[in-house]
């Protein structure tokens, strides 16, 4: 009998190991916390350089690992805070580190893990996340070639901070989750801050229903702010998740080329208790068809080749942001409500049933710089008095019903609430009637099909009212015919103040020939003033006012013809 009691003892110490580590994993549940100790890297207690409950390896005479505390010196801090880094600088076959945590875990139970990482400006760094099982003898559970790992910097210096997400299954035998940051295959530096290990909810039938059934899930339904919901491999056709009732996420996540479809008569929230909410889209088409709110910072991480439809109105809650991440596509097709002091961000193109800003709020269209322009198009557009649309180097077609919005588009720019912070060789916003520019049928406008009952905008130079690009006699031949009048872009008011007069005429001066072709005929702005009966060429101080006056008379003769003519 003695001899048996020492494997009775070993027994016993694994299966009390066991109910701990559920415990523990059912309360991270119900909180839908943080299982890590100092994820975001903040605390340095007992003041030793290296952030509390981790540890950093490295192997090789040329690898490092460090933890950067001081972000005020620190030109690579992600949000002003601490972070880690492992790198090499050597042979990167025979050198790299990281940095890791162990904390309880069961088997069965599905982890997600996710961190945000950068590298630096130098060299070909690479790096990757890791989430390890270990037994009670702390051994690991899977073979090296098997273990769930997820690149996170793939031979790439100065990478901008982004998110990463990976959820991995526990197997038999698990007491213990180690997550990890390394290095691997490269030289350079790789950083991470901001880590999460949570238990999430993975669907887990090959099928769709309803999303509050918890037959349907491995690890019950997710429920409440900082839940992790995970739609991964389990489906092998496009099925449907019913949400019959309000759901509250911190993270949502994707990876099935196969699409899943959030609809129902539910609504979707995004809340964490602290950091950022995340969509996470690996593959596919993924679609989210409810009303879905953005009640804490989120990031909507679409990665290349992947696609997240939003078909239901979305609203960004009061002082959040909504921003994107990856090379992948968010469309948004209905509407858009942006709350006070929030922001939002596209990053490609996209047709919104309309986009509404309160007071104090923010939307932005990131710059398409030399590749395809970020086409934003709406039905309906509110920007309130202080609010800011910011398309920096895009175009915009504002696709209504009804009466033309032209004036409030006209307000909107000469208030500066609509406007371009990053214009190419100082053009700015001109703005056209689509039937004006493309005849009464409409047609094609920055790659996008558009009806005749459409406001066209896009960067110009100032002076080019027909919209071609070129500022030339046609332009001045609009600005002339409207002098002195109340007009709108496409007849000369260049400045947005609703009204053609020498501010305008000045304006086109500047930019008078810019955008004619190299091989096309070039006209003095004398000669072109000639041509339009304003006279012989003057000396310059006197051309603007001169011209003012010949404007004047050529305006009220033209429309003298007109009554005539009626």
């Amino acid at each position: 009998m003695q001899s048996a009691l020492p494997s009775a003892r070993t027994s016993l110490k694994i299966a009390a190991q066991t109910v701990a580590a559920t415990l523990l994993v059912s309360l991270a549940t119900a909180r839908g916390g943080n299982l890590l100790t100092n994820g975001d890297f903040n605390t340095d207690a007992d003041t030793n350089g290296q952030p509390d409950s981790w540890t950093n390896w490295s192997y090789g005479s040329t690898a490092f690992t460090a933890y950067k505390a001081d972000p005020a010196n620190d030109a690579w801090d992600f949000n002003g805070t601490p972070y880690v880094n492992a790198g090499n600088y050597g042979d990167w076959w025979s050198s790299g580190g990281g940095w890791f945590q162990i904390v309880p875990g069961a088997e069965g139970v599905a982890y997600s893990l996710t961190s945000v990482c950068g590298t630096e400006n130098w060299d070909n760094a690479a790096g990757e996340m890791r989430i390890l099982f270990l037994d009670a003898s702390n051994q690991e559970l899977k073979p090296e070639n098997q273990r769930d790992v997820y690149h996170t910097a793939e031979y790439q210096s100065n990478q901008p901070w982004s998110p990463y997400l990976m959820t991995a299954i526990a197997p038999g035998g698990t007491t213990q989750v180690k997550a990890e940051f390394a290095t691997w295959g490269a030289r350079g530096s790789v950083l991470w801050d901001n880590a999460n290990l949570v238990v999430a909810s993975v669907w887990n039938v090959d099928a769709g229903g309803s999303f509050s059934t918890g037959g349907n899930w491995l690890g019950g339904v997710p429920s409440g702010a900082d839940a992790a919901a995970r739609f991964l491999g389990a489906i092998s056709a496009d099925q449907t998740v019913t949400l019959d009732g309000p759901a509250t996420l911190g993270s949502l996540g994707f990876d099935n080329t196969h699409s899943y479809v959030l609809t129902g008569t539910g609504n979707l929230t995004l809340q964490t208790s602290s950091g950022t909410a995340l969509v996470d889209v690996k593959k596919g088409t993924q679609r989210i068809d409810v009303p879905l709110t953005a009640s804490s910072d989120t990031q909507l991480n679409v990665l290349t080749g992947a696609t997240l439809r939003i078909t239901q109105p979305l609203t960004v809650a009061a002082g959040k942001s909504l921003s994107p991440a990856g090379g992948g596509v968010v469309q948004y097709e209905s509407s858009i409500s942006v709350l006070d002091g929030a922001s939002i961000t596209f990053g490609n193109s996209t047709h919104a049933t309309s986009l509404t800003l309160a007071p104090t709020a923010n939307a932005k269209v990131l710059p398409h710089g030399t590749g395809a322009a970020r086409v934003l198009t709406v039905t309906s557009l509110s920007v309130a008095s202080d609010a800011k649309l910011d398309v920096t180097d895009n175009p915009i077609i504002l696709d209504y019903t009804g009466a033309t919005p032209i004036a409030t588009v006209r307000s909107a720019l000469h208030g500066g609430q609509l406007l371009a912070s990053n214009p190419p060789d100082s053009q700015q916003l001109g703005y056209v009637e689509s039937s004006k520019l493309l005849g009464s049928s409409g047609g094609t406008f920055a790659g996008e099909t558009v009806d005749g009952s459409a406001v066209l905008i896009k960067l110009t130079f100032g002076g080019d009212a027909t919209m071609d690009g070129a500022v030339d006699v046609s332009d001045l031949g609009a600005l002339a015919t409207s002098w002195q009048t109340s007009s709108d872009w496409s007849v000369g008011d260049f400045n947005y103040d609703g009204f053609v007069d020498v501010s305008d005429l000045g304006v086109l001066a500047t930019n008078w020939q810019k955008g004619v072709g190299a091989g096309a005929s070039r006209t003095s702005l004398d000669a072109a003033l000639a041509s339009l009966g304003l006279g012989n060429a003057v000396p310059e101080s006197a051309t603007l006012a001169i011209a003012g006056m010949g404007f004047a008379a050529v305006a009220a003769s033209r429309r003298s013809r007109a009554r005539k003519s009626l």
